[in-house]
C-alpha cells in the first residue's frame, strides 16, 4: 500500500492509492503535501526526510523529485530487458520444483509488473501486454491451442492459457508437465547442438567408408583383370600346345612345307615372308606366342649340320628348349 522505492515499485500506482485514501478521509489537495509521508516507507521514506521534509515544497515538486531519484534510466533498461526476455520455457527450466500452471502465473505476473513499470514510471512500452504474453508462451506444447487464435485482450489471452495448461496437466497427470516441457526443450536444444557434430562425424565416416569401398573395388577390378589376363594367357598356351602336338608327328619346314627341311636353310627374304605369314595368323586367331619358339616347335631341330651359325638360330634353339622345360 506504500511506496518503498524498490525496483518494481510503481510510484503512480501508490499515488492512486494515496489519492483514494485522502478522498475517503476528506483531505483536500492543498493538504496532500502534509500527508505525503504517510504513503512512504523504506528507502523512499528515508529519502523524503533527508531531502524533502521541512523545505515547504509543493506536492507536485516532491513527487517529481521522488520519481527522478528512484525511476532512473538504468531501471528503464532493466524493465525493457525483462519485457523482451521473459519466456515461459525459461521460467519452466529455472523452476523445476513448480508445475506448469505455477510457471505460467509467474510469467503473467512478471509481464504485468514490467508493463506497469514501463507505462506508469516511464510512459512507454514496446507493444501490448496481450501480444507480449502470446510471444512469451511460444515453444511450449501445452500452450499451442491457446496461441492458434489468441484473444485480443490481456485478460482473454491469460484465461485461454490457463485453460489450455490446466487441460494439459489433467491429460498428463502421470507426468510432471513442466518437466516434460523442459525435457522437450532440452532435447530440441541438444539435437540442434549435436546435429552439426554428428553430421561432420557421419560425413567423415561416410567418406572414409567410401574411400575403403573404392579401394576395395579397385583391388577387385585389378584382381579381375589379372585373372582374366592369366586365363587368356593359359588359354593361348593351351591352344598352342594342342596345335603343336597335332603337328609334332609330321614336322616340316614352315617356309617350303617339306619334311626334313628347316627354315634356316632358306634365304632371309623367304624366312621373313614366313614370319609375316605367322604374324597374320596370330592376329587372326588371337594368340601371341613367340615366333622363334613356335618355329622350333613346328619344325623341330635341324641336327643335320645345315643350321646356320647365327644369333637368330641360336635364339631359336634356346627358345625351343625353354618351351620344353616349361
Amino acid at each position: 500500500m506504500k511506496f518503498a522505492g524498490d525496483l518494481y515499485d510503481v510510484l503512480n500506482i501508490k499515488l492512486n492509492i494515496f489519492y483514494n485514501l485522502c478522498t475517503k478521509a476528506g483531505a483536500q489537495e492543498s493538504q496532500y503535501a502534509i500527508a505525503f509521508d504517510t504513503m512512504l516507507k523504506g528507502k523512499a521514506q528515508s529519502f523524503y526526510y533527508q531531502h524533502l521534509a521541512q523545505k515547504d515544497l509543493p506536492f507536485d515538486v516532491m513527487v517529481t523529485r521522488m520519481r527522478t531519484y528512484f525511476h532512473t534510466p538504468e531501471n528503464h533498461q532493466l524493465f525493457l530487458n525483462e519485457w523482451r526476455t521473459t519466456m515461459l520455457k525459461d521460467i519452466i527450466a529455472t523452476n523445476p520444483e513448480k508445475n506448469l500452471a505455477e510457471c505460467l502465473e509467474i510469467v503473467i505476473e512478471r509481464l504485468q509488473r514490467t508493463y506497469q513499470g514501463l507505462v506508469q514510471n516511464f510512459g512507454s512500452s514496446e507493444g501490448s501486454l496481450a501480444g507480449q504474453l502470446v510471444s512469451a508462451c511460444q515453444g511450449v506444447p501445452a500452450c499451442v491451442h491457446a496461441l492458434i487464435r489468441p484473444a485480443t485482450t490481456f485478460e482473454g489471452v491469460a484465461s485461454d492459457l490457463r485453460s489450455a495448461v490446466g487441460l494439459w496437466m489433467r491429460c498428463n497427470s502421470n507426468d510432471r508437465s513442466h518437466q516434460f516441457t523442459s525435457q522437450y526443450d532440452e532435447l530440441e536444444h541438444h539435437d540442434s547442438d549435436t546435429f552439426y557434430t554428428d553430421r561432420r562425424y557421419n560425413q567423415n565416416r561416410t567418406q572414409r567408408n567410401n574411400y575403403r569401398q573404392n579401394d576395395h573395388r579397385r583391388e577387385n577390378q585389378n584382381d579381375y583383370r589379372r585373372e582374366n589376363q592369366n586365363d587368356h594367357r593359359r588359354k593361348n598356351q593351351n591352344e598352342y600346345r594342342r596345335w603343336n602336338q597335332n603337328r609334332r608327328q609330321n614336322k616340316k619346314c614352315f617356309v617350303c612345307g617339306k619334311q626334313n627341311c628347316w627354315s634356316t636353310r632358306h634365304s632371309i627374304e623367304e624366312r621373313e615372308r614366313s614370319r609375316r605369314r605367322f604374324r597374320t595368323y596370330v592376329q587372326d586367331h588371337d594368340i601371341d606366342p613367340d615366333y622363334d619358339t613356335f618355329l622350333a616347335g613346328f619344325e623341330g631341330i635341324d641336327h643335320s649340320g645345315h643350321i646356320e651359325d647365327s644369333d637368330d638360330d641360336k635364339d631359336d634353339i634356346e627358345a625351343y628348349y625353354s618351351a620344353q622345360n616349361s
